[in-house]
């Protein structure tokens, strides 16, 4: 099979360099525009992609997102995004001002609403395959953990769903079932999101292209009827994070009453040694005093 160039990260370093540089320089001379005014600015790379407008932070992530995709077949493209990811850090003020943060925090809240497929769980579609002996076949689960993994993502597992066809083009991601676990489920369906490669898109383009697609799988994938909710209805559950935040204070609470009962049974049964151990040594203080007392009579019968 002919390898898929997003997941091929051999990539000139020099000549990545080179142009970073070049383009890092256009962006200090004022030539390559980014900000529209003090609080909104625009990719001056994506214009035909992405006319959107972006906060800082916001668009310092997607160039941190398409500069750092080793996916990314075009080396000139990886390159403006990485100088475009050095100048905002330099150059522009990144921290979000208190009223920023506050929508920040709206959003992380907005985010963690509804039922999620649990453990966490995100879905990959638009995998490339190939129609090779009558069946079609992609790239690995181990492949695309990498590349994700690449990203900053941290899954745990990849899983590409097949049908009777092959390889169907999408794939499960896993992810530790813990908060960090969340919170890099959360950070993968945020940035396919920030680069037009969600749910949403994927559902609504007219062109997938070759683009990679992905999200956070939640109820709608669960009870969907296509190949990745069949999948999911199998092996995982539905819950919120309030309900899991609740599983776990329980499972918190029971591990301290049992951690409880445990220290309180090994200090009654400590206490118990205790009163043996002063017991025998009263017993056997009794039976020295006793012998001393009997080797002192003995040795006075001798002297009379």
């Amino acid at each position: 099979m002919a390898r898929n160039s997003r997941f091929d990260t051999r990539i000139s370093e020099s000549e990545l360099d080179d142009y970073r540089y070049r383009y890092y320089r256009e962006l200090q001379n004022g030539s390559v525009r980014v900000k529209i005014s003090d609080t909104t600015f625009r990719c001056p790379y994506c214009p035909s992609k992405d006319d959107r407008d972006y906060r800082c932070r916001e668009l310092l992530q997607h160039a941190s997102r398409v500069g750092r995709d080793s996916g990314s077949g075009d080396v000139k493209e990886k390159a403006r995004h990485l100088a475009l990811m050095k100048y905002l850090d330099k150059y522009l003020d990144t921290k979000q001002s208190p009223a920023s943060t506050k929508d920040t925090e709206s959003s992380t809240a907005n985010d963690a609403d509804g039922h999620f497929v649990w453990p966490w769980v995100g879905i990959i579609a638009n995998i490339p395959v190939q129609r090779i002996d009558g069946r079609y076949v992609g790239e690995s689960g181990t492949k695309i953990k990498e590349y994700l993994a690449a990203q900053g993502f941290n899954p745990s597992r990849v899983n590409p769903l097949w049908n009777h066809r092959g390889h169907s083009g999408f794939a499960i991601v896993e992810f530790d079932k813990d908060w960090p676990g969340f919170t890099n489920a959360i950070a993968f369906d945020k940035a396919f999101e920030a680069d037009h490669r969600g749910k949403r898109d994927w559902k609504t383009a007219k062109r997938l292209g070759d683009k990679l697609y992905g999200w956070v799988a939640r109820e709608d994938d669960y009870r969907s009827k296509s190949i990745f909710g069949e999948h999911l209805s199998k092996s995982w559950d539905l819950k919120t994070v309030e309900e899991i935040q609740a599983e776990d204070k329980r499972k918190t609470t029971k591990l301290v009453s049992n951690l409880t009962n445990v220290i309180e049974v090994k200090t009654m049964r400590l206490k118990e040694i205790e009163s043996k151990y002063a017991e025998t040594s009263i017993s056997l203080s009794n039976v020295m005093s006793q012998k001393d007392a009997m080797h002192q009579a003995f040795n006075e019968g001798m002297c009379s």
